[in-house]
């Protein structure tokens, strides 16, 4: 099979609040078979007042049957985690989502980028494609030094479960490791706790790191 990326029509749904006078611009990505209005209603608490919040579903619809009818969880992109390869990438979630920012007209502003499991490892890709970015943020994910460039101009924040069953926490932490070790500015938080899912104790580290 042959591909090629083309241009064409997208669709995006989102959720766009301000919060008071708009200072900020917090865009949150959430994970894997989830949604923008998941990750909003989770992390909504946490973010300062005086801000605007963008939170849109990802690019791919992952349709279920349910008893009423059809429902839709979101995918960023397609990790084929066996063979270590991407079926597609994040270059439609960047694109899409550049596209978007400039849409609402809000890519004036200071941005801080929140990313859950999926949507931390899309965070930085985000971040390098777009203005005035002085936070990434990831929970419960790894960012893919290899993939990205080597320096960085935003501050790179990760916020991590040491004993997720679905994140590698040494994985994480060697990663940083690199990413540091080319003059990035890079901190760790790692939480004694055991599972995947946003927890109390994960809120709480994030609102300090805000």
């Amino acid at each position: 099979m042959q591909r090629i990326y083309l241009r064409s029509k997208q669709v995006i749904d989102y959720k766009y609040l301000e919060l008071g006078e708009v200072k900020h611009l917090y865009i949150l990505l959430h994970g894997f078979k989830e949604s923008g209005e998941k990750i909003l209603n989770t992390i909504k608490s946490t973010l300062p007042e005086n801000c605007a919040i963008l939170s849109p579903n990802g690019n791919f619809p992952l349709p279920y049957r349910t008893e009423t009818g059809i429902n839709y969880t979101f995918s960023w992109y397609f990790f084929d985690s066996k063979n270590k390869k991407y079926y597609i990438d994040q270059a439609v979630a960047v694109d899409s989502t550049k596209q978007l920012i400039s849409h609402l007209e809000i890519d004036n502003l200071p941005k801080t980028i929140i990313g859950y499991s999926q949507g931390g490892y899309l965070a930085p890709f985000l971040g390098v494609e777009l203005s005035k970015v002085e936070k990434v943020i990831g929970i419960n994910s790894e960012f893919k030094h290899a993939l990205l460039p080597e320096k960085m101009s935003f501050k790179l924040i990760n916020i991590c479960h040491k004993h997720d069953p679905l994140v590698d926490f040494e994985n994480v932490y060697n990663s940083n490791k690199k990413i540091l070790a080319n003059n990035n500015n890079i901190e760790i938080h790692s939480l004694d706790l055991k599972g995947h899912a946003i927890e109390d104790l994960t809120l709480r580290a994030l609102k300090e790191c805000l």
